[in-house]
């Protein structure tokens, strides 16, 4: 995991305070139980899946105090995630974890605000806000 996500968990105790419900959508198995384990250490409650397909369908079962999601995944992209994810709930927190910290599929994410940028892999140096 990489250090700016860490130090992003670590800032982020107000926003994950303990029992906060997450949901968190990777299709990369490694990060997705990296990054829930790291989050239940918070004492948060974590919902991890594998496509944006079970998370909106998750989404319409039960709404999680904060999304967090990969950028780059198949079938269903990070930005197409989000947008789909702002109809049914416009202002929810949304974190979106990547290895690629610039590029087009970044400045899509930003249209869909609020959205908090993360890095995952340790070379990189961004995280937006």
């Amino acid at each position: 995991m990489s250090r700016k996500l860490v130090e992003w968990l670590d800032g982020a105790k107000g926003l994950l305070r303990s029992g906060c419900r997450v949901l968190l959508v990777d299709d990369e198995e490694y990060a997705r139980v990296a990054v829930q384990l790291a989050l239940q250490k918070l004492d948060v409650k974590v919902t991890a899946v594998s496509t944006g397909l079970e998370a909106l369908e998750l989404l319409g079962k039960e709404v999680p105090d904060v999304i967090i999601l990969d950028l780059k995944m198949p079938f269903m992209n990070g930005p197409e995630l989000l947008k789909n994810i702002r109809r049914i709930l416009p202002s929810i927190p949304v974190v979106v974890l990547t290895g690629y910290p610039r590029g087009a599929l970044v400045e899509e994410v930003l249209k869909y605000p609020p959205v908090t940028i993360v890095s995952k892999t340790p070379q990189a140096e961004c995280v937006w806000q």
